[in-house]
């Protein structure tokens, strides 16, 4: 915890995005860290994953609702961010729309099939 972070508690559950961006370059600032020249993953090019005490920056750092387990947790920034920029990204859903999943038979496709509430209307 530094001191410029106001939104998270000592002890509050959190899981971390693994994804290591500059989050200042044009493709970080469009939404496309994935694309960044410095883009890595935790534990690859830079420290962390097994390790104690790790620093990262507060954008990683996503809290887990209190209805998640950390088994559930897990898959949330593999899976679901990579469901969510299939649905959003690449097949350009948006809200109101109809969402049909199919083959929902990987991680990836649960959880776009999981997703489907924050596109269909109650």
């Amino acid at each position: 915890m530094g001191e410029y972070i106001t939104d998270l508690k000592p002890g509050q559950r959190v899981l971390l995005a693994p994804m290591y961006f500059c989050n200042r370059c044009a493709k970080c600032v469009a939404g496309l860290q994935n694309q960044c020249r410095q883009f890595t993953v935790l534990g690859n090019a830079v420290d962390g994953g097994n390790c104690e005490l790790i620093a990262v920056p507060a954008v990683n750092v996503i809290p887990i609702p209190d209805w998640l387990d950390f088994n559930e947790a897990a898959s949330v920034p593999l899976v679901f961010v990579t469901a969510w920029h299939m649905l959003t990204g690449r097949a350009a859903i948006r809200p109101g729309q109809t969402l049909l999943v199919l083959g929902a038979n990987s991680g990836v496709g649960i959880a776009a099939f999981r997703l489907r509430s924050c596109f269909t209307r109650a």
